[in-house]
C-alpha cells in the first residue's frame, strides 16, 4: 500500500524514464499547469482533487489493513 501511494505521486522518475510522453496523473497536472500545449489549471486543480482522494482512499485502506493484522495478532 505504501509503495502504490508513493507511486501515484512519482513524478521524476516517470517523467525521466518516459520524457513525459506517458499518461501519469502527476505528468498530465504539470503539463496543464505548465502551459506547453494549452493552459488549463482548472483540469489540473480537478486532477489534483482526484489524485488526493486516490491518496486518502490507499491510505486509509492501509490503516485498515494493520488494524485487522494487529487485531489478528492478540
Amino acid at each position: 500500500m505504501i509503495l502504490l501511494a508513493n507511486a501515484l505521486g512519482a513524478y521524476a522518475t516517470v517523467y525521466a524514464l518516459t520524457t513525459g510522453n506517458f499518461n501519469v496523473l502527476p505528468i498530465r497536472i504539470a503539463a496543464m499547469v505548465a502551459g506547453d500545449i494549452s493552459l488549463d489549471p482548472n483540469m489540473a486543480s480537478a486532477l489534483a482533487i482526484i489524485l488526493v482522494g486516490m491518496m486518502t482512499l490507499v491510505t486509509l485502506v492501509h490503516q485498515w489493513m494493520l488494524r485487522r493484522s494487529y487485531h489478528a495478532k492478540r
